[in-house]
């Protein structure tokens, strides 16, 4: 079993290193961005709540309480994960605390802004420049705060993500065993 969390700037590789875990650890990787994207196509009460913030264009964080619906439903079943990109506020993580438990590593990638924006702008578009922009703002304002309160955690660990995905992989395999 194997449950770790990946915070960071977008672009920081999240998603890459928890995909390359995944593969590695015969899991599976949640991502906020993806429950999201799977619950607009529904219609429910949950995903018209999330089309009246979501805006493909104009990044809006998705309220706290609607991000925890979402990764909740997802890994209540699971019994093991790796999740990138959530939780993004203190508040996220007091509501998911104890959905958690005390084997989960939380893994903080910190990477320059500058390398975060190309690696964001060459995914996405030079033409969503202000999306990273919009999200750095919000990011800027919430991961200091975050980082604080799960680095009070035994299982909280930061790691360059200026190296390759290989060392990235490496330290985080040394890391869980």
């Amino acid at each position: 079993m194997i449950n770790i969390i990946l915070i960071g700037l977008p672009g920081s590789g999240k998603s890459t290193i928890a995909k390359a875990l995944a593969k590695n650890f015969s899991t599976e990787v949640v991502s906020l961005g993806r429950e999201v994207d799977l619950e607009l196509q529904k219609d429910t009460p949950l995903s018209k709540e999330i089309a009246a913030v979501h805006n493909e264009l104009l990044w809006h964080p998705l309220p706290d309480e609607i991000g925890f619906k979402l990764i909740e439903r997802k890994i209540l079943s699971m019994t093991s994960y790796v999740i990138e990109g959530y939780p993004r506020s203190v508040k996220q993580y007091g509501l998911s605390k104890k959905l958690f438990g005390e084997c989960t590593i939380f893994i903080y990638i910190d990477v320059n802004v500058e390398t975060a924006r190309q690696r964001f702008l060459k995914r996405e578009g030079l033409e969503r420049s202000s999306v990273f922009d919009q999200r750095l703002d919000v990011e800027n304002s919430r991961i200091p705060s975050l980082l604080a309160e799960i680095s009070q955690t035994r299982n909280f660990y930061t790691l360059d993500g200026e190296n390759s995905i290989v060392e990235i992989i490496s330290s985080i395999t040394k890391i869980i065993k």
